[in-house]
C-alpha cells in the first residue's frame, strides 16, 4: 500500500515502512514455504516517541531570535532565587546524581542454524529429525505432525536442549508419512520450520534376516577353546539365539556369547567331550527366520586338574557299593558323521565311530524326531561303529540327522546334514516293452530302456496287480536305464497284460504289452493261444 512496500532484488526480500508510527510497534514475522516445507523468522520493531517542539527549538542552529510566550518563560526559567542560592551555598558538597543508563538488552528471537529437510526413507528403519538454533533466553520447542502437536513416547521420542531439538521415530511405517513441523519460541519471538517425510514400503527381501557369514565346523582336542563366528543383518535388527542339538544353549561361565554391530560370536572357554554336536545360530525378526549350522567334534578327553574322589556308599548290610557312573567312561567321538548329498531315489548311508559305547544307548534322530527301525530306515551298531542306512531318499528325507550315545557317565552326539538333489526331468522311454508269445511252461521276458541319466522307480504289474519278486518272477537292472522282468516258467494264469511304470518326482510314464501263452488243448492236434481260450471263457461266463 501507500505505507508498506515489498520488493525482492533477486536474493533478499525487503519490507519497507515509509512512515512508521507507534501503532507499527510489535513483532514482525516472515514466512517462506513451498511444497516441501515451511520456515519462519521474526523480529521486534520498537518505535521511539516523537520529540516535542521545545526540544526541537533547543537544538535549532539558526541563531535567530525565537518568540517564546511569557508563561513558558516562567516555566522554563533557569535563574535561581536568593533563597535557592542560600541552600546551595550551605550544601557545597552535594552533587547531582549521575544519570542511570538502562542495561543493554541481550535478548533475541530464535534463529535456526540447521532446519528440517525433506526426507525419504524405507519402511522399518529408524528416523531422526533434528534442528539446531540460537536464542536468548532459552526457547521451548514443540513438534507437530500434519498440524497436530506430538507428545514424547517410546515410539516417538522428543529430546531438546538449549541449542538443539530432535524427534526420533523408533520404527517408521507408511502411516508415519506427513508434514513434520517444529516451533521454537521465547518471550522475544518465534521461529518455525517444516519438512515432508515420505515412508516407502520396503521390499520383503530387505526386511527378512540374512546370514552374511556362516559359522564353520570345528574339530579340536578336549580342553581347547572353541569359537563360532557369524554375521547377520535384517530390518528390524534380528534377534539372535544359539542352539546345540536343537536345544537352546544356556550361557554360563564356560560358554559365552558376544555381539558387536552385526557380528555374533559364541565362545566355549574350555571344551569337553560333551560339547560335541551340532551348533546353530538362528536370526529372527517379524519378517522371517534364517539359520546357519556347524558341527563341533571334541576328540579325546584331556583330564584337567585332580580327579574328583568317587563316593563310596554302604547299604544296610554294610556292603560296599560304588556309583554306577564310575564303572563307565564318557562316550567320545572318534569319527563324526559326514554330510551326505544324494539324488532323489538313491540310498543314503551315515556312519560314525564313538568310543565307550559298547553298553551305551544309541539313538538316531531326524531333526528332533526319533527314527524307528523299518524297511526304509535300517540302524546297525557294531561295537563303537554306528550306521544308519536309508533305502531310498526322497525330498521329505532331507534334513539334519543325529546319532546320540549315552551311558551313566555321560552322553555325546554327532550330527550331519542330508541334502537331496531333486529331479527336474521326468523319465523318458528309449525302448518300450513288446508283445510276447511263448509256449506253456517256457520262460518269458519283458524289457524296457530309459534314458541313462533318468533317475526313476520302476514298477511291474500284471493285469493291474503289482508283480512281486518270487520263485517265478524276477526283476533285473543289468545296465543303466535297462530294466527286465523275467518269468521262469510261463503258465496259463500268467497270460494277459503286463505294464511297466517309471516314475520320479518330476513325472510318471507307462507302457504295456500282451503275453500270449500257447498250450495244447485236449483232443486237438494243434496248439491254441491260452489268451483266446480265456477270452472265450470270460465271454461265456458273462452270457
Amino acid at each position: 500500500g501507500s505505507r508498506f512496500k515489498l520488493y525482492f532484488d533477486g536474493m533478499i526480500h525487503y519490507l519497507d515502512i515509509l512512515k512508521v508510527s507507534k501503532a507499527d510497534e510489535g513483532l514482525v514475522r516472515l514466512f517462506a514455504k513451498n511444497i516441501n516445507g515451511e520456515i519462519e523468522s521474526s523480529a521486534q520493531l520498537k518505535v521511539n516517541p516523537k520529540q516535542d517542539y521545545r526540544s526541537v527549538l533547543r537544538s535549532s542552529k539558526t541563531g535567530e531570535p525565537v518568540y517564546v510566550p511569557e508563561e513558558l518563560k516562567q516555566e522554563t526559567s533557569t535563574e535561581l532565587s536568593s533563597e535557592e542560592r542560600k541552600v546551595l551555598d550551605r550544601l557545597p558538597l552535594l552533587k547531582p546524581f549521575p544519570k542511570q543508563q538502562k542495561p543493554a538488552d541481550t535478548r533475541f528471537a530464535p534463529k535456526f542454524n540447521k532446519q528440517l529437510e525433506p526426507s525419504k526413507v524405507t519402511e522399518g528403519v529408524v528416523v531422526l529429525l533434528s534442528v539446531e538454533f540460537l536464542a536468548s533466553p532459552n526457547p521451548e520447542a514443540i513438534w507437530y505432525k500434519d498440524g497436530f502437536q506430538m507428545q514424547s513416547s517410546e515410539d516417538f521420542f522428543i529430546e531438546a536442549t538449549a541449542t538443539k531439538s530432535s524427534l526420533r521415530i523408533r520404527e517408521a511405517y507408511k502411516s508415519d508419512s506427513g508434514m513434520y513441523q517444529v516451533k521454537i519460541f521465547n518471550e522475544v519471538g518465534i521461529a518455525q520450520t517444516k519438512a515432508y517425510l515420505t515412508v516407502t514400503p520396503a521390499d520383503l527381501d530387505d526386511l527378512t534376516p540374512k546370514i552374511l557369514m556362516d559359522i564353520k565346523s570345528v574339530t579340536c582336542n578336549s580342553g581347547d577353546p572353541v569359537k563360532f563366528q557369524s554375521q547377520a543383518v535384517g530390518n528390524p535388527h534380528p534377534i539372535i539365539t544359539w542352539y546345540k542339538d536343537d536345544e537352546k544353549l544356556e550361557m554360563s561361565q564356560r560358554i559365552k556369547e558376544f555381539t558387536e554391530n552385526d557380528a555374533y560370536t559364541l565362545l566355549i572357554m574350555e571344551s569337553i567331550a560333551a560339547d560335541s554336536g551340532c551348533y546353530e545360530l538362528v536370526a529372527e525378526n517379524a519378517y522371517g527366520k534364517v539359520y546357519t549350522r556347524a558341527y563341533l567334534t571334541v576328540l579325546g578327553d584331556k583330564q584337567i586338574g585332580e580327579p574328583e574322589p568317587i563316593e563310596v556308599k554302604y547299604d544296610d548290610n554294610n556292603v560296599r557299593s560304588v556309583p554306577l557312573s564310575s564303572k563307565f567312561s564318557q562316550p567320545v567321538i572318534q569319527e563324526a558323521l559326514k554330510d551326505q548329498t544324494v539324488t532323489e531315489g538313491q540310498s543314503a548311508n551315515f556312519e560314525c565311530i564313538i568310543s565307550n559305547s559298547e553298553q551305551a544307548t544309541v539313538e538316531w534322530f531326524k531333526e528332533d524326531k526319533r527314527i524307528k527301525q523299518s524297511k526304509y530306515f535300517n540302524m546297525v551298531s557294531t561295537g563303537d561303529k554306528h550306521q544308519l542306512n536309508i533305502l531310498e531318499a526322497f525330498a521329505e528325507d532331507e534334513g539334519l540327522y543325529k546319532c546320540a550315545v549315552s551311558n551313566p557317565a555321560g552322553k555325546t552326539s554327532s550330527s550331519a546334514h542330508l541334502k537331496i538333489i531333486h529331479l527336474t526331468e521326468a523319465p523318458v522311454f528309449v525302448k518300450t516293452i513288446d508283445n510276447a508269445e511263448v509256449d506253456e511252461n517256457k520262460p518269458a521276458e519283458f524289457g524296457v530302456q530309459l534314458k541313462p541319466d533318468n533317475q526313476a522307480q520302476i514298477e511291474w504289474s500284471h493285469n493291474g496287480v503289482l508283480v512281486k519278486e518270487g520263485i517265478n518272477f524276477q526283476t533285473e537292472n543289468p545296465s543303466p536305464g535297462v530294466y527286465l522282468l523275467k518269468l521262469k516258467q510261463a503258465r496259463p494264469k500268467d497270460a494277459g497284460t503286463y505294464t511297466c511304470k517309471a516314475h520320479n518326482s518330476a513325472g510318471t510314464i507307462k507302457c504295456s504289452a500282451q503275453l500270449i501263452i500257447k498250450s495244447m488243448l485236449k483232443g486237438s492236434s494243434e496248439s491254441k493261444p491260452i489268451s483266446s481260450v480265456l477270452a472265450f471263457k470270460n465271454k461265456f461266463e458273462q452270457k
